[in-house]
């Protein structure tokens, strides 16, 4: 854990490094599922929506369109820029 840094953003790191790795692997569902955990351990004001827009690409990647948008939709109202009008 790095100085400064909660137990909870740690854990959440170390998720989202295995959803990485996961998706590296080919196996997209358990990636979905690790960025989300990571997500929603993210303390406020931390990469959270970074880590739900993970999830959905995962989830999408594994062949459900339909849910990819439940990540999404909780992203949205988290980030800083939207890109579109």
């Amino acid at each position: 854990m790095a100085a400064g840094e909660s137990a909870e953003e740690s854990v959440a790191k170390t998720l989202e490094l295995a959803g990485h790795e996961e998706a590296k692997a080919s196996n997209f569902a358990t990636a979905a599922t690790l960025f989300e955990r990571s997500a929603q351990l993210t303390p406020v004001g931390g990469p959270t929506a970074r880590r739900l827009v993970q999830a959905a690409d995962s989830t999408r990647t594994a062949g459900d369109i339909e849910q990819a948008y439940a990540p999404l939709g909780r992203a949205l109202p988290l980030a800083e820029t939207r890109v579109w009008p």
